[in-house]
């Protein structure tokens, strides 16, 4: 059976009467893959429909570009990577929220600017949320978290919050590791673990289809199933990530 992507429609129904309060939200990799094909996209749909206003979006890391370029390049990818049509005069105000700051993530002296960037961009304004996404690699949410605690820019921060997608370490000993690298620097409310595949309709039914079935949930056990195969059809290969993965 084919797999049938939630589109964005499909969650509408949760968010009528949602709408978001006046964020700043650094994106650590804010050039990477996922940046450029799940989150730029995903939050330009969210101010087209009028659920974001009051935000910025600062993008941190490599590689050197100016502000100009980066938003630039942004509306590249939301025109290749988005799930409606494109814009222009929409795009035109969403690229005034954008923002970048050239950076090397190992590098201590660049969350100085950061912290400039930030206070450039809030203006002190208590009312910011602020959260850091870290769409890198997990080899270096260490030294991110621990830079941002440095600069006190975690449980001193009224608001803030981080977000770490998947793979959270590569087994584990190491997601137990930098679990507790978080927790020394963010109480676990700060903290949101995330792993979207595990929101697709498909992985979703598994669940109603073993427990919701009276049929099936007492032989789904290791004493009547062979073995699982997983099949995963993408579009797109694995590109540059074939040591990553």
């Amino acid at each position: 059976m084919a797999e049938k992507d939630i589109s964005f429609e499909s969650c509408m129904h949760a968010l009528d009467t949602f709408k978001a309060s006046k964020f700043l939200m650094v994106i650590f990799g804010g050039a990477g893959d996922l940046c450029q094909k799940k989150l730029l996209p995903t939050l330009f749909l969210l101010f087209k429909k009028g659920f974001i206003e009051n935000f910025s979006i600062l993008g941190f890391g490599l590689p050197d570009m100016s502000m100009q370029v980066y938003r630039k390049e942004a509306k590249k990818w939301i025109q290749t990577y988005g799930k409606e049509s494109f814009d222009e005069e929409v795009y035109k105000e969403f690229e005034k929220h954008l923002f970048f700051e050239t950076a090397d993530l190992s590098k201590k002296e660049n969350y100085t600017n950061l912290c400039k960037k930030i206070t450039e961009i809030t203006k002190d304004d208590p009312a910011y949320n602020l959260m850091y996404y870290l769409a890198v690699p997990p080899v270096l949410f260490p030294t991110i978290v621990d830079n941002l605690s440095d600069k006190e820019l975690c449980r001193r921060r009224k608001g803030a919050k981080i977000i770490v997608e998947k793979p959270f370490g590569h087994d584990k000993k190491t997601a137990h590791e930098l679990n507790l690298k978080l927790l020394e620097a963010f109480d676990e409310k700060q903290i949101y673990r995330i792993d979207h595949y595990l929101g697709k309709e498909t992985v979703q039914n598994v669940f109603f289809f073993r427990f919701g079935n009276a049929l099936f949930e007492p032989l789904w056990n290791r004493n009547y199933i062979d073995h699982i195969q997983i099949t995963v059809a993408e579009d797109i290969g694995i590109e540059n990530r074939a040591n990553f993965y």
